[in-house]
């Protein structure tokens, strides 16, 4: 279960942004890197993004561009619903949203309300557009109703694996901690690196998880095995899951952007879990362009 915090109304910032993915550690998967989603014709790469390199559409869950382009994507696991026939693939999303070059950069309204919820098993999307002085945000899902909505500007916000309007524990309680934590950071004067450390730490709780229903409140999931999926059909290996990465995306108002990426659980060359290294954590900044 992925969980993403963020707040469009923090002073000197146009976004704060904290995420945790969760997945099988063996599914396989590239870290965040600038690329074009494999344009043809250019060498300029414009994305910022890991790749899921499990589906074949080699999408991603979450990522920026230069032109400040931003998107994440979560699946709604519950309730069950049966698949529709030949369902997309949800991975198209973002790829679709962020392969664009900056002078064909889509309209975000646009886009949301070209997509058919319908043809896709459950997801939450959330996409803005940053480029301007006033924000765009965006919010679609096929699990709500309205499927497409515009979230408040104010306030801190956090979404999972559940309707917008239905939000786990684990969300209600992370808003509210990054609320305060915003606040403390601002009193006390701290620099940038402080505020990505303290976003980390939002995004640390790790509760023990015993079933399901226990993911609800764990804002970061150690590792654990499925019991529907033990073992793995191609190593024997137990089928570990848990979150496999922390991601903290700062927007200034003048445009400069810090983006990090840390690995919190890996699987090392034998299959067993490790801790991530934080000197190993993927770090980038950059200037925007701005409209």
């Amino acid at each position: 279960m992925c969980i993403v915090f963020y707040t469009l109304a923090q002073p000197g910032y146009k976004l704060v942004l904290a995420a945790n993915r969760d997945e099988f550690l063996d599914r396989p998967a590239s870290d965040a890197a600038w690329h074009n989603f494999d344009a043809d014709g250019t060498d300029d790469n414009w994305v910022l993004c890991g790749r899921d390199l499990g589906s074949p559409d080699k999408g991603t869950w979450m990522g920026i561009t230069k032109d400040l382009r931003i998107g994440t994507l979560t699946n709604i696991r519950y309730p069950i619903v049966p698949p529709p026939p030949d369902a997309h693939s949800r991975g198209l999303f973002l790829k679709d949203y962020l392969a664009p070059p900056p002078d064909k950069r889509p309209n975000l309204d646009e886009y949301m309300l070209s997509l058919t919820p319908e043809a896709y098993t459950g997801f939450n999307l959330l996409l803005f557009d940053l480029s301007k002085a006033d924000p765009e945000v965006g919010y679609l899902s096929n699990r709500t109703t309205p499927a497409y909505m515009h979230p408040e500007l104010a306030g801190c916000h956090g979404m999972s694996n559940s309707p917008w309007a239905e939000p786990y524990p684990k969300v209600v309680d992370g808003q509210v901690r990054m609320k305060a934590t915003l606040e403390e950071w601002t009193k006390q004067g701290g620099d940038e690196d402080d505020l990505i450390e303290r976003m980390v730490t939002l995004l640390s709780p790790a509760p023990v998880v015993h079933d399901t229903q226990d993911l609800t409140s764990a804002t970061r999931v150690m590792p654990i095995v499925i019991p529907q999926a033990e073992v793995s059909e191609t190593t024997g290996n137990p089928r570990w899951y848990g979150t496999r990465i922390s991601s903290v995306i700062l927007v200034k108002d003048n445009g400069q952007v810090t983006f990090i990426e840390r690995d919190r659980s890996v699987l090392d060359s034998d299959g067993h879990v490790q801790p991530g290294v934080q000197s190993k954590e993927r770090r980038f900044q950059f200037q925007a362009i701005l409209s």
